[in-house]
């Protein structure tokens, strides 16, 4: 799974991750402030619901590995939906069958209400 993510995600500069820990983590784009929604992680049926939509072009992924940022990074290519959603969690809290490593997504917004769909790497 990690062999093929790597092919699916390129470098996405233009978001900054801010650890907050007095107001809580914060990301940054252009400006406007997001923070966690306080809805948790999303369903299978959500996600793929929201990644069905053509205007979720790209999809950010925020790695986090033993507690440190590893970078924001767009998804990118042709099958990166198909591939987000195989590899999502299951709605039991298990990553999918035959496999240890699973995506997780979050909602982010700011105070106007723009939303980002931040995914995480559950190991």
């Amino acid at each position: 799974m990690l062999d093929e993510l790597v092919k699916l995600i390129v470098p996405a500069p233009e978001f900054r991750f801010a650890a907050n820990k007095l107001h809580g983590d914060e990301i940054i784009h252009r400006g406007r402030v997001f923070t966690e929604a306080d809805d948790g992680w999303l369903e299978s049926a959500n996600v793929e619901a929201v990644l069905r939509d053509p205007a979720v072009v790209p999809v950010l992924l925020h790695c986090f590995f033993e507690g440190d940022t590893v970078g924001m990074h767009h998804f990118d290519g042709p099958a990166w939906r198909s591939f987000v959603l195989a590899n999502y969690i299951r709605d039991d809290g298990y990553p999918p069958v035959g496999s240890d490593v699973s995506l997780v997504a979050h909602r982010w917004i700011d105070p106007t209400g723009h939303t980002l769909l931040i995914f995480e790497l559950d190991c």
